[in-house]
């Protein structure tokens, strides 16, 4: 065990005592301070991008037009500023607008207006802010249908009192709590993060497992080429090599999800959103992240052992990838159902069980315990089936040499004596 202890602090601290890992590992934190740090320059910056006051000319060509748009911006106090002018010459008005004199130009379309399509064209300067564009086609739209309204002689102020909708007050009631304690802004907040959240755990998890298993393989394919591992078995067994290994480099990825998901805990701390994440999902992720690093890590570590170049090791390892990869396609499903057959039917497929558990238990909607039992127990039988398995093609692969062994060749290696 010594040994095993020995091995694994080797690979953990070769790797971890590095400026680019600590540059990786400190990212998203730094990134973080430096996001809150400019939040309020952000927060002006979008309200100078979308807000601000809109002064200018628009040149209208369409005297019926012109005339419902005066009838509609005076009841705007956002187009106090703006001055709408007749024009007649439509090349001319738009030469104005290339020029920069006027702010926009509206003419009628080539193709008559029905009553999904409208029958004038506005042509905006792009100095014009992203909301005064939009205000401006509201404004048109509006001198339309009042066209429209007054055609059919109806008064339009009380065609539009009619048809106006209203909507009842949204009243959030959390569980525990009094009518009203949750403002309809927050509780849309927290619906957004709650959703969000399992898929920032199944990323976490996916990158950890990843990153731990890529230097896995290569540093075992790297030691393999050079000769270091002939001489690292001469004084412990294959066994205990593989297994501080996984363990050393295993430790790598789990700090790197450490750090990166406590930076998201402090995050909802600041929100006061804790209560979204339970101690027991916390608990299960864990577990559930052994779970997928077993599995992948040992399918690296039997990889490594046996190719010389990563070309050969994408290779052999596609199939188990594409399967792992298989939860992000049914991301949508799952989240909107955590509980549902697709989801409790893929949480029993090997290699998918720990990142589609994890999504689970990440979610809102508790997940029943027998699933957790059963997932956790079939789950685990498989990890350590992958690990003897790793083992077996382990202790032959680092002493072959030669072309990389195919499917059949390690299926051999694993069932021989």
């Amino acid at each position: 065990m010594r040994r095993v202890a020995l091995i694994a602090w080797r690979e953990f601290s070769a790797t971890v005592f590095t400026l680019s890992f600590a540059f990786s590992l400190l990212m998203l934190p730094l990134m973080f301070m430096v996001a809150t740090g400019l939040a309020p320059l952000m927060d002006n910056s979008l309200e100078n991008l979308f807000k601000g006051e809109l002064a200018g000319t628009v040149l209208v060509i369409d005297d019926e037009v012109a005339r419902a748009i005066a009838l509609e911006g005076a009841a705007k106090d956002t187009y106090d500023d703006v001055r709408f002018e007749r024009a007649s010459d439509q090349d001319a008005a738009l030469q104005r607008l290339r020029d920069g004199e006027v702010v926009a130009v509206l003419t009628p379309a080539e193709e008559p207006a029905t009553a999904k399509r409208s029958g004038q064209v506005l042509y905006v300067s792009t100095v014009v802010k992203l909301q005064h564009q939009s205000d401006l086609r509201w404004l048109v739209g509006s001198a339309e249908a009042r066209l429209r309204i007054e055609q059919a002689s109806l008064d339009p102020t009380e065609v539009r009192a009619l048809v106006k909708s209203v909507r009842p007050q949204l009243v959030p009631v959390r569980e525990g709590e009094l009518p009203g304690s949750t403002s309809a802004k927050a509780h849309q907040v927290r619906e957004l993060f709650s959703a969000v959240l399992p898929l920032i755990g199944l990323m976490l998890m996916w990158m950890g497992v990843l990153v731990s298993g890529q230097f896995l393989l290569q540093n075992t394919m790297e030691e393999r080429s050079s000769k270091v591992m002939e001489v690292m078995l001469s004084a412990v067994s294959p066994m205990e090599l593989m297994t501080g290994k996984i363990i050393g480099l295993g430790l790598v990825g789990a700090l790197l999800t450490s750090v990166y998901g406590g930076t998201m805990g402090i995050g909802l701390l600041f929100a006061a959103m804790t209560d979204l994440v339970r101690w027991s999902s916390l608990v299960l992720f864990a577990l559930y992240y052994v779970m997928a690093y077993l599995v992948l890590g040992s399918m690296f570590a039997a990889i490594g052992s046996a190719v010389n170049e990563v070309r050969e090791a994408q290779s052999l390892l596609t199939p188990g990838m594409v399967i792992m990869t298989l939860p992000f396609l049914v991301l949508i499903p799952v989240l909107d159902d955590p509980n549902g057959t697709m989801a409790v039917a893929m949480s029993y497929i090997p290699l998918m069980t720990p990142f589609v558990m994890a999504f689970r238990v990440m979610s809102s909607e508790p997940v029943p315990w027998l699933q957790v039992l059963t997932t956790l127990v079939w789950g685990y039988v498989w990890a350590v089936a992958c690990v003897w398995a790793a083992a077996r093609v382990f202790r032959v692969g680092v002493l072959m040499q030669g072309k990389a062994p195919t499917f059949g060749e390690l299926a051999r290696w694993i069932f021989q004596d």
